[in-house]
């Protein structure tokens, strides 16, 4: 098991000798090595991926060579399957070119897909390429707007490309709410007894930290 879930070998024999050994569940296809359950549920979001099939329906044609600079993606997948006649897709890490190469196998896309390592490595294809797509939810994504890693790869590739290659997306928002934490300030407070239980030694631990960060 792990923190979020739980799995459970039943004996159902009375006589010990006949049980039967299961087999504990390891993931081998590398989706949840890499990939949070959060972005698993978003590639598998069902309303999302339509939205991105009618996007990409208008702008792929048998002529389209496609650069997807997010190799957690399926769009790119999805490019291949409505037409393009190539899609570069980048993606750096060992795991993720597994699992890409396996989808690329599965839906018998081989001829029409190639994973670089980086950004640079896509500019071998620069004066193909026409359309730019992304899907801007990056696994190495930790804050919100670490996601807007998109725009800076942009930036490289911007100079090097045909000033007529489409973008997708070619714009953001970003939606912000103010908020108010009361007793924020308290975070390194010491505990002392809570619930009758001694929490002396993780309030060491906080003013150890303290030191450390100032």
């Amino acid at each position: 098991h792990d923190e979020f879930s739980l799995w459970f070998d039943i004996d159902i024999h009375d006589n010990l000798k006949n049980k039967v050994e299961f087999k504990n569940p390891v993931c081998e296809c590398g989706v949840h090595m890499i990939y949070s359950r959060t972005h698993v549920s978003y590639m598998n979001d069902t309303d999302k991926n339509y939205k991105f099939i009618r996007t990409l329906r208008k702008f792929v044609n048998s002529e389209t060579v496609c650069l997807s600079l997010n190799g957690a993606s399926l769009v790119g997948l999805i490019s291949a399957k409505v037409g393009a006649k190539k899609v570069i897709y980048v993606e750096p890490g060992v795991i993720g070119k597994r699992i890409l190469e396996s989808y690329i196998q599965t839906n018998g896309l081989t001829n029409s897909v190639i994973i670089v390592p980086d950004v640079k490595s896509a500019l071998q294809f620069k004066n193909d390429i026409n359309l730019i797509i992304n899907d801007p939810h990056f696994t190495n994504a930790i804050l919100p707007w670490d996601n807007f890693q998109f725009g800076y790869k942009m930036k490289v590739l911007r100079s090097f490309l045909n000033p007529q290659t489409k973008i997708i997306p070619s714009s953001c928002s970003v939606w912000l709410v103010t908020v108010e934490f009361l007793d924020l300030h308290k975070i390194k407070k010491p505990l002392g007894i809570c619930e009758d239980i001694d929490l002396t030694i993780f309030d060491d631990l906080i003013k150890v930290s303290v030191v450390i960060s100032k």
